[in-house]
């Protein structure tokens, strides 16, 4: 009779066991799952404050192209160098976002003009229109700077029907001069960025060569 008991008190002593790693694992895998919604919470909101943010203090130059046609693509370049000529003395000279955006605003028949003056320069007669507008930008890298994606305010310049292939950059800060192939942005730009963001902001938004910016890869994921 003992050994019979010592048996079923080990069956239920196993069972006991079982029993509670069941209930223990059931527990650790809804922490788990809870602990990554929260994680995953607060990647999106700030991922959402810092866009907003950014977006907030920056003002994007966005240039559509009449078609995809190599010529298209040829006088959408063009129409933006000759626009980006005519506004460098404002861009330079600008103080602030809002600044700027006032000079834009009352400059857009005469970026239609530019634009327009350019096209028949090349024996082209199609429309230009001239708006500021919310736009969205996919990533963009200038030098070691990335900007991530989302709505930004834009002067949005459209020639044509604006089916081809876009051109953007930023007009401020004036980066729209930035050389691109470059490692890294010089040191006047830098300081016209730093004026511009806060130091997280331009914190996430620089990186050093062949080194990952985490904090820019939660942005860039999370965007919408």
């Amino acid at each position: 009779m003992n050994d019979i008991k010592i048996i079923h008190d080990l069956k239920s002593f196993k069972n006991l066991i079982l029993m509670r790693f069941k209930k223990d694992k059931i527990i650790l895998m809804v922490s788990f799952v809870f602990g990554l919604i929260v994680m995953l919470g607060y990647c999106k909101i700030y991922s959402d404050n810092i866009q907003n943010d950014i977006s907030e203090k920056v003002l994007r130059f966005h240039v559509l192209a009449q078609s995809n046609n190599e010529n298209d693509q040829l006088l959408k370049m063009k129409v933006k160098e000759k626009i980006l000529q005519k506004l460098e003395p404002e861009l330079k000279n600008a103080s602030s976002k809002e600044e700027l955006l006032k000079k834009v605003s009352l400059n857009l028949e005469n970026i239609e003009l530019w634009g327009k003056e350019t096209l028949l320069e090349e024996g082209c007669d199609l429309e230009v229109k001239a708006e500021l507008c919310k736009d969205y930008f996919p990533t963009k890298n200038y030098a070691n700077v990335s900007l991530p994606n989302g709505s930004y305010d834009a002067l949005r310049v459209t020639i044509g029907e604006g089916k081809g292939r876009n051109w953007w950059c930023v007009l401020y800060p004036p980066l729209c001069f930035v050389d691109i192939s470059e490692k890294n942005m010089d040191e006047e730009n830098r300081q016209k960025l730093k004026k511009c963001l806060s130091e997280d902001e331009y914190d996430m938004v620089t990186t050093e060569p062949d080194k990952i910016n985490f904090k820019f890869k939660i942005v860039e994921i999370f965007s919408d």
